[in-house]
Parts: structure tokens; C-alpha cells; sequence
């Protein structure tokens, strides 16, 4: 979040002690020059893929970057997400290894047991930049193989963008939200916490292509973006013009806005047993109301909400144990 927050720090003239705006500024160059290679090779990339007739979707920081932020620079990235068609995409991995990346290259069979291939990775003046392809859009624990989303159902919603002049593709405005949030909260073995910069990139998008995003159509297919929309504004608070046109039910505020899921897997079991029975429980089995509706992308009217509160909750939290003990026995 350091060059985002240095940006706005110095769009608002805000005192800040020296020191620590010395740091955000070096930090922010430092990221800045990092997506400035990355760029270079992404589209190098891309342009190779072109050249083997191989279609390919940006994902996730990359395509942020260059389209919602005001600069590239803002937005920080660990790796570069790319979907190309699941028919394509060991050629794609072997044009990663011709251009210079230490790329693994799996036989068609092994595809089936991951939505992604291994990471492929190359030194450019001294950083390390990494691609992930992906066939599928989320992990094979999200959905079933037969619900599994493919490039070929994201291309015809497409939208270009361009970095130096070269023309790219990334999702559609609604499948972008889509992505960016059960990215976001999808929890692993080992739960991670709501990264700022993923409601950063949510808000954003929705800030900047606001009158450009389908909303009927957003509401149709991913209801529970709609119903998450109005749990934002109690962490970074909507814009008026977002508040006038989609007049959002704001009110009444959650429980405990902008408290994370602090129980089981969140952090260890000892952690957890020293809060006393009563507190490991309580925060494992009944988070609070504003983090729940966030997860599960519900909204608080009844039955749906109970439902999901005191029954959908408590069997994903067996699931989580169930994974943990299989893990183990392995």
C-alpha cells in the first residue's frame, strides 16, 4: 500500500513526519521501477503469444495497474496472472522457457490437479519477475471441474487496454470484480486476512468505471459483489456519485465493521486456547456480522443471513478441520 498511500499523502498536503515520507517515497520509486520491468516483460510476452496465435486474459495487479490506477506505479505486484486457453497453455509455458524463464513444463495429464501451472520466473536487472498461467480462472477447492470458468467464457466480455502503445486483454469490467473478490476471500488451509490493497483494487475499479460497469447484469451473475458493495463504505467510504447512482443500502451499519475473521485457522491453536474456551469459539464459529456477510457475500435479510450464520459458517469451519486433518495424514 506504500505508493498508493504516499500519493494520497501528497494530494492532500498532510503533515507527515520526514522520515517516514522519505521511506514511502523510496518505496514508491522502488515499486515503480519494479512494474515498469515487469511491464516490459509482459508485454514481450504477450506479444510472443501473439506471434504462436495464443490468446491471452491479464489477470488480477497487472491489469490494475494499468487500468484503474492513475500510474502503474501505484499498484504493487508479487507476480503476473495470465489465463489463456486450457488447449494452449503448455505451448504458452514453452514460449516462457524460449524467452528466457526458468519455466517447468507439465505433461497434459498433470493439468487436472491444479488451475495453474508452475510459476516461471527471470531475472531482469536484478529483479525476479514471475508469470503464473492459468487455465482456469480460481482453484479446483472453489468449484466443480464441470462449473470450472475458462478463458473461452471470459474472451466474448473481454475489454483492451494498452501498455506502450501495445494492445492487451483483460476481463470484463464485471468478471474483474468477480475475480478481485473471490480472490480475495478465498481462504486457504492456513487462513490470510482481507489484504487492503485487494479492497483498494475493488473500490477503484468501481470508482473509476462506474458508469461503464454493467450493474443489471453484475446483479444477475455475481449477487453477492452487489451485496458486498455497502460493507466497503465502513472501511473506505464511497464516493457521493457511487451513493447516488447505485443507492446502496448503507444502514444500518454492521457488527463490528472492519473486524477480521480472528479465529481457527486464523492463527495457531495455542494462540486460540489462550483466549479460554469461550473466546476460541466465539471467534471461530461466530465472527463478526461485518466480516461474515464480506466472506460469504451475503446480505442481512432473513433467512439467508441465519442460514449462513448458524449453519453455512460452522460446516465451513468442519471443512477447514476435515482439510487440516488430511493434510496431516498425508
Amino acid at each position: 500500500m506504500a505508493p498508493l498511500l504516499h500519493y494520497h499523502l501528497k494530494r492532500t498536503a498532510t503533515a507527515v513526519p520526514g522520515d517516514c515520507l522519505k521511506q514511502l517515497a523510496g518505496l514508491t520509486l522502488r515499486h515503480r521501477r519494479a512494474n515498469q520491468l515487469r511491464n516490459a516483460l509482459l508485454v514481450e510476452y504477450l506479444l510472443a503469444l501473439q506471434a504462436e496465435g495464443i490468446e491471452a486474459l491479464v489477470l488480477k495487479g497487472a491489469a490494475l495497474a494499468n487500468t484503474v490506477y492513475p500510474r502503474p506505479g501505484l499498484r504493487p505486484m508479487r507476480d503476473i496472472d495470465i489465463l489463456v486457453p486450457r488447449a494452449r497453455v503448455i505451448r504458452a509455458q514453452q514460449v516462457l522457457r524460449e524467452l528466457g524463464f526458468e519455466a517447468d513444463v507439465p505433461q497434459a495429464d498433470e493439468l487436472a490437479a491444479s488451475h495453474q501451472l508452475p510459476v516461471a520466473q527471470r531475472v531482469a536487472n536484478g529483479l525476479t519477475v514471475s508469470i503464473e498461467l492459468h487455465h482456469w480462472l480460481l482453484p479446483i477447492s472453489h468449484q466443480a471441474r464441470s462449473q470450472a470458468v475458462t478463458f473461452e467464457m471470459l474472451r466474448p466480455g473481454a475489454r483492451e487496454f494498452r501498455i506502450d502503445e501495445v494492445k492487451l486483454l483483460t476481463l470484463g469490467h464485471e468478471d474483474m470484480l468477480f475475480h478481485i473478490y473471490r480472490h480475495s476471500m478465498s481462504m486457504p488451509l492456513i487462513a490470510q486476512p482481507v489484504r487492503l490493497i485487494w479492497m483498494a483494487d475493488l473500490t477503484s475499479l468501481v470508482e473509476r468505471y462506474l458508469g461503464e460497469i454493467d450493474w443489471d447484469k453484475l446483479r444477475s451473475i455475481y449477487p453477492e459483489i452487489w451485496n458486498i458493495l455497502p460493507l466497503f463504505h465502513f472501511v473506505t467510504p464511497w464516493s457521493q456519485r457511487v451513493l447516488d447512482e447505485l443507492q446502496l443500502a448503507i444502514e444500518p451499519a454492521p457488527g463490528g465493521a472492519g473486524i477480521m475473521f480472528q479465529g481457527w485457522p486464523q492463527s495457531s491453536m495455542n494462540r486460540q486456547l489462550k483466549k479460554g474456551l469461550p473466546g476460541f469459539l466465539r471467534d471461530t464459529f461466530w465472527p463478526s456480522e461485518w466480516w461474515t456477510r464480506l466472506y460469504y457475500g451475503v446480505n442481512r435479510q432473513a433467512p439467508r443471513w441465519w442460514w449462513t450464520r448458524m449453519v453455512r459458517h460452522p460446516l465451513h469451519v468442519g471443512r477447514w478441520v476435515l482439510e487440516y486433518v488430511l493434510t496431516f495424514a498425508d
